[in-house]
C-alpha cells in the first residue's frame, strides 16, 4: 500500500521505496501514539484484522484534524467512511474539543465524498495549501471539511426530538438526563447547547410505551 501511486497521489508523502523506509515509519507512528498528540489507528478488517489502511487524529487545544489512507483493494466499500464516522463522533465527545477537520485535495472527489457521508461539511477552499509529490512539487490547493460542535448540537436537536417523539427520554434530577439511543456525541453536544448533562440509558422495547417524555 505505501508503494501504490494511486494510493499515496493526494498524500503529502511519496511512495515508499523499501520494507525499511515502511518499519521506519511504523516506528514513529508508534512512539507518536506514545505521545499522545498524534494518534495513529490502523484500520483493519473485522474477521481477520487484516491491516488495510490507517486513519490518524492529532489533536489540538480546542481542535482535532485527521487524515487516511486506504489500500486500493478495499476501495468503495465504505470502510472509510465507518472510520472517519467513528473518530469525529468519538473527538467531539471530548468536552475539550470543539472542532474536527480535515482536507482534502480539489480533485479528489473520492475523498470529498467520504468525508461528506461522514458527516463532515465543507467549509472553504484553501489555496496553495499543501504539496502533494506524486501529483506536482508545486503547492495545491484544497477543501477543507469540517465536523463541529455546533453542527452536532443541531443534529443533536433533532436527535432529542426524536426521542421525545418515540418516547425515549426520561428526566431524573437537575441537571442531568437519561437517554436511550443517542450517541456519546450528540449527547455531549446537546451538553454544550443547554448546559446539562447526558447519560445513555439502556432501554427494551417493552419499556416504550411506558417512559414518560422529558420536558425541556
Amino acid at each position: 500500500m505505501p508503494q501504490d501511486l494511486e494510493v499515496t497521489r493526494y498524500l503529502p508523502w511519496s511512495p515508499h521505496t523499501s520494507v525499511a523506509q515502511t518499519e521506519e515509519f511504523v516506528q514513529r507512528c508508534i512512539a507518536a501514539f506514545a505521545e499522545g498528540k498524534r494518534l495513529p489507528f490502523v484500520i483493519t478488517l473485522r474477521e481477520d484484522e487484516l491491516a488495510i489502511g490507517m486513519i490518524e487524529l492529532r489533536l489540538g487545544e480546542i481542535s482535532a484534524d485527521f487524515g487516511y489512507v486506504l489500500a486500493r483493494s478495499v476501495w468503495g466499500r465504505g470502510y472509510l467512511t465507518e472510520a472517519a464516522r467513528a473518530l469525529v463522533d468519538h473527538t467531539l465527545a471530548r468536552p475539550s474539543t470543539w472542532r474536527v477537520w480535515a482536507v482534502c485535495d480539489v480533485e479528489n472527489v473520492a475523498s470529498a465524498r467520504v468525508l461528506e457521508k461522514a458527516g463532515m461539511e465543507r467549509e472553504g477552499t484553501l489555496r496553495r495549501y499543501i504539496v502533494h509529490p506524486a501529483v506536482s512539487p508545486i503547492r495545491r490547493d484544497v477543501h477543507s471539511t469540517t465536523g463541529c460542535v455546533e453542527r452536532q448540537i443541531r443534529l443533536a436537536r433533532r436527535a432529542l426530538q426524536g426521542c421525545l417523539a418515540r418516547r425515549l427520554v426520561v428526566a431524573k434530577g437537575l441537571g442531568e438526563v437519561l437517554m436511550a439511543g443517542v450517541a456519546p456525541a450528540v449527547a455531549n453536544a446537546i451538553y454544550h447547547a443547554t448546559g446539562r448533562r447526558f447519560r445513555r440509558l439502556p432501554i427494551r422495547l417493552d419499556d416504550l410505551h411506558t417512559t414518560p417524555p422529558l420536558t425541556v
